[in-house]
């Protein structure tokens, strides 16, 4: 323990004063006989060595070297930095040195030719400490009897241990393992001294089980919450499930108040699930706990056992939820999924939620009076907030209360948000009510003016309150207590309280702050290196009020918990950062041994201290595994925060991930950049990395990386960049004979080609997107088949088909029906949208546009359906609405990089900007969309612009001629009402060649209408466009085109 509790010397050395201080003295056994029989240098080099070795292990447990005599040294711990806990230092570097030295007498023997052996003594006294003389070259030096002891003691050492005074062992009993090995007497000495000899030091441990009461104070201003939370529950078993969520600021009572209506409930059965920031990112976390809870299954189950007890407890439920059981296992880690592609991990996701639904419905019929706590959700994963609020949907369909807590915090909105729950806001404490829980605890007698101090600082805030009235109840009997004794804020008031304790007592919680708000006290004593449990330390904590025991005091193994996370963050924040480097390292060495083989199953918790340590290179494994995990199951917000932490450890240690483990990380990044919409990060990484990647020669890792930043550039619009990148991505699948990377590597190059078709086969198209299909379907891969509806269906729509346009949205559709997959049914109400606006049928269109927003949460669907709305929105003439919807959605193309979703918006966003009045900005607007498009390569998009100035012209050409003053004001726009007509015109005709030219029929069919009927044609019968226009429209089943043809040319 002490190697972490190591603290630099003063910077400014006493000059003179006494000091309690522990004095170790070491010697090397039979020096005399060694420097005969070696030469001087070997000699010299070996004492360098040896005083290396042990001056290093000194300074780390905080002692000070203060003389070296050849064959040994003298060094203090104590002095000039006080220490209370010095004597367990010296014992615990004198024990450290003596395990170095016996590690190294192989080395030692190989080096030197011989076998060195060290006899180390201890005592503790009072000396003198200063300098001698003036010169600051002088040593520091120390007087007393003390020294001459400690110098005994190490002389009456056996060789190879560690002997000490009986005060020593005193002061370091729970330390360290002692043999009393009776009075001796010592030379130069009158008495006989009591000597012990150090056996070991001790290791400490406890276990913990969230079950008992938190032992506060009255329960105050909470009677109406209190009333509400019965009425709940009675209505949760006479009418249904009832939820209630408890949002407040850290310290106003959301867990007492709770733990005062659950000491109410009588035969109730309460299962509980608590959120901690240290594994918050683990998916399903909080289920676990209920689900070890519900089914009776201990911490230390092997996964047949887990197995066995779920199967147990299902007896008696339906096909579809015995058909879940895997999806609850993987939460426990008895059962990794076997999704197929990790593209499709969303599904799992989808498919655990509605495990969970499907389980609380059966429990809450099978347990009669049933209680269900979750607290703290602000540090809940996201998969198990979307769980939350999927059960929240479903609660008409169970018998049971769920009680919530979380802070105030965004991430928890959508839960506060959801119809149904009970929202209890607890406010602060009013100042009477402050008073008395002060009064109750300081009892009456308290002085008016401590009391006001008190209920000042505290602010309405019982935790608050609680800890400032504690802080003077603990103050010694006859100490004048006084309003200004009390510290001016909470974290102060904890170290004050913390200081109080003994070094070790504190150290030891101080260590369980790091280890989790709650902990065990054998991991605690694991991560301390102490042989014995830190039983009496944890006992002073809890006594001093810093943590609650939650296990019964005959656990052999202790679970305690931090009263409150305030308190852990104060005592986590006074650690130094290298010392909190060192305990995370601690605590991650001890989870991996007590888990084993099973240590993968602790990903999450294990990257969250590694990542805080110094191994990087654990660090970086845990972080990619665990946001592995988190993709399985579309926790896309923790699994991006744990790439970007593994890849900026191998940014800083280039040497902490080998090429393969890289290559994951980044196509695993590059995943959730494409999940998230963010092509500028896409390619950022993927450059960044690249030529690592590329020491893997022909990979699939590689084939991969290639197609994310192929796919980053095309939505950049690089897309020479993108062509070379991607056909080395099918090189590459190709060679190596990669199913999947050949597919994406070919989906990507489909995509680039219905961005930049001009000079590319059209006809070859059906036959890619059928082979990506047929792999898709045999990879199982949803993610894959989704985006390739999404192509087949906008190329149908750019050709005027709507018909196959649908055709391929309804597979989307069927799809997400089919394996619930929400991308799939976000898409396939997108492309409905889009199909059904063009087709006129705005209602239709804005309906499935908001179907699409619901289905899926993540944000390159998001978008899609915000263009869907969008177009919509413009089809029904709701002109200002559908302008803000494209404005915003321009924003998110910006920042995302997503410019390859603009052939969807650029020329309509124009028509809904001229729809408002701002007629000129429009037009130039579209002139700017065809020089874009032209340097895309892309004459669809080209035609269609130009289909849409014409569009515009001919309105202007229907509209008043503006008055004189509107020409005076802007004679540009004037000019173009002028020639209107001839401009309509002109852009139909060139809007009809390149449709032509093109095959989008659609758009030759409204090029040719625009050109032939009025106003800027004659609307002839005879005329040549109109026929042809005609039969394109029978072909597409264009209804509404054929009916104004013939009202016009009848």
């Amino acid at each position: 323990m002490e190697a972490i509790m190591g603290v630099e010397q003063a910077a400014s050395e006493p000059q003179g004063e006494r000091r309690q201080v522990t004095i170790m003295f070491t010697d090397l056994v039979g020096f005399t006989p060694l420097t005969e029989r070696l030469d001087e240098e070997v000699v010299f080099a070996l004492i360098k060595r040896l005083a290396g070795e042990q001056t290093a292990i000194i300074n780390r447990h905080g002692g000070m070297l203060q003389d070296f005599a050849g064959d040994g040294l003298m060094a203090f711990f104590g002095a000039p930095q006080a220490l209370e806990d010095a004597p367990a230092r010296a014992c615990r570097a004198a024990v450290e040195i003596q395990r170095r030295m016996n590690a190294l007498q192989s080395e030692f023997l190989a080096a030197f030719d011989c076998e060195p052996v060290l006899r180390i003594g201890l005592h503790t006294g009072a000396v003198v400490l200063g300098r001698i003389g003036e010169d600051k070259a002088l040593a520091y030096n120390a007087l007393g009897d003390a020294i001459n002891l400690a110098s005994r003691v190490q002389s009456a050492a056996e060789p190879g241990t560690v002997y000490c005074t009986e005060i020593v062992a005193n002061l370091a009993a729970g330390y360290a393992e002692f043999s009393d090995l009776g009075a001796r007497a010592l030379k130069g000495k009158s008495e006989p001294a009591r000597l012990f000899r150090i056996d070991g030091l001790r290791s400490a441990v406890s276990r913990f089980e969230a079950k008992r009461a938190l032992g506060l104070g009255s329960l105050l201003g909470r009677e109406s919450e209190l009333a509400r939370l019965r009425s709940l529950w009675t209505r949760s078993k006479t009418e249904g499930a009832a939820i209630t969520l408890i949002v407040a600021e850290a310290g106003l009572g959301k867990s007492r108040l709770l733990h005062e209506f659950e000491s109410e409930l009588k035969d109730a059965t309460v299962w509980r699930a608590s959120c901690r920031p240290d594994a918050a990112s683990a998916p399903f976390s909080p289920f676990a706990d209920v689900l070890r809870a519900a089914f009776g299954i201990p911490e230390t189950a092997l996964a047949a056992e887990i197995e066995a007890s779920i199967a147990s407890g299902l007896h008696g439920a339906g096909h579809s939820l015995l058909a879940a059981t895997p999806f609850l296992l993987n939460i426990l880690g008895a059962k990794r999924l076997q999704i197929g592609a990790i593209q499709a991990s969303e599904l799992s996701g989808v498919r655990t939620r509605e495990a969970l639904v499907a389980l609380f419905e059966f429990l809450s019929h099978v347990e009669p009076q049933l209680l269900l706590i979750f607290e703290d959700l602000h540090w809940a994963d996201s998969a198990s907030l979307e769980a939350l609020h999927e059960i929240m949907g479903a609660v008409g369909r169970m018998r049971a209360m769920f009680a919530l807590t979380t802070r105030p915090e965004p991430q928890v909105q959508h839960l506060v948000q959801a119809k149904g729950v009970e929202i209890f806001n607890l406010a602060p404490l009013e100042d009477a009510q402050a008073m008395r829980l002060v009064t109750d605890r300081l009892g009456a007698e308290v002085s008016p003016d401590l009391l006001k101090s008190i209920v000042s600082r505290a602010e309405g805030n019982p935790l608050f309150a609680e800890e400032l009235a504690a802080y003077v109840a603990q103050r010694k009997p006859g100490a004048a207590a006084q309003p200004e004794d009390i510290p001016a804020n909470l974290e102060n008031l904890i170290m004050n309280r913390v200081q109080r304790m003994p070094g070790e007592d504190r150290f030891a919680v101080q260590t369980a702050s790091v280890v989790g708000r709650q902990f065990r006290t054998t991991l605690v004593g694991e991560v301390c290196a102490t042989p014995a449990p830190p039983v009496r330390e944890m006992s002073r904590a809890e006594g001093e009020g810093l943590i609650l025991p939650l296990s019964p005091d005959t656990d052999a193994d202790r679970e305690y918990a931090f009263k409150h996370s305030l308190i852990q963050d104060a005592l986590y924040g006074s650690l130094l950062k290298s010392q909190r480097v060192e305990l995370h390292g601690r605590t991650a060495e001890a989870l991996e041994r007590r888990a084993g083989n099973r240590a993968d199953d602790l990903a999450a918790i294990l990257a969250h201290h590694y990542s805080r340590a110094t191994s990087a290179r654990k660090a970086v494994h845990y972080l990619a595994l665990a946001a592995k995990r988190s993709l399985e199951v579309f926790s896309l917000k923790e699994a991006v925060e744990r790439l970007d932490r593994a890849l900026a450890f191998i940014e800083a240690d280039p040497d902490c991930a080998d090429e393969p483990t890289l290559a994951e990380i980044v196509v695993d990044r590059m995943l959730a950049c494409c999940w998230e919409a963010d092509f500028a990060g896409m390619i950022r990484h993927a450059e960044r990395w690249l030529p690592r990647i590329e020491k893997l020669g022909p990979s699939r890792a590689l084939s991969r990386t290639l197609a994310w930043l192929g796919e980053g550039y095309l939505n950049a619009d690089r897309f020479e960049e993108a062509e070379a990148a991607l056909d080395r991505a099918l090189q590459i699948g190709t060679a190596i004979g990669d199913r999947e990377s050949i597919a994406y590597a070919k989906w990507d190059q489909l995509w680039l080609a219905e961005l930049r078709p001009d000079g590319r086969p059209s006809e070859t198209f059906d036959g890619t997107a059928n082979e990506i299909l047929a792999t898709a379907d045999a990879l199982g891969d949803a993610y894959l088949e989704t985006l390739t509806c999404y192509l087949a269906s906008t190329r149908a729509l750019q050709f005027g088909d709507i018909a196959t346009t649908l055709a391929w949205a309804n597979r989307s559709l069927a799809l997400g029906e089919r394996t619930h997959y929400p991308p799939a049914r976000s898409m396939g109400h997108m492309l409905t949208s889009f199909a059904l606006a063009v087709a006129g049928n705005g209602a239709g269109a804005l309906a499935s546009a908001d179907a699409a927003s619901v289905a899926s949460g993540g944000r390159t669907e998001q978008m899609g359906a915000a263009a869907a709305t969008a177009l919509a929105l413009l089809t029904l003439g709701r002109f200002a609405e559908a302008n803000e919807t494209f404005t915003r959605l321009y924003e998110d193309i910006d920042k995302a990089g997503f410019r390859a979703l603009l052939p969807a918006v650029e020329v309509p966003k124009w028509a809904a900007i001229a729809a408002i009045g701002r007629v000129r900005e429009a037009i130039a607007g579209l002139e700017s969309a065809i020089a874009l498009f032209t340097k895309w390569r892309n004459s669809r998009l080209v035609g269609w612009a130009h289909l849409m100035l014409g569009d515009l012209h001919k309105i202007m050409v229907e509209m008043p001629t503006p008055p004189i003053s509107a020409a005076f004001r802007d004679p540009i726009l004037a000019f173009i009402f002028m020639t209107a007509r001839a401009r309509a015109r002109r852009h139909y005709e060139r809007a009809a060649d390149i449709a032509r030219s093109a095959a989008t029929r659609g758009f030759l069919m409204q090029a040719l209408m625009g050109a032939a009927l009025p106003p800027i044609g004659r609307g002839d019968r005879s005329d040549p466009r109109l026929k042809e226009a005609r039969l394109i429209a029978e072909a597409l089943g264009a209804s509404t085109a054929i009916t104004r043809i013939d009202q016009v040319t009848q």
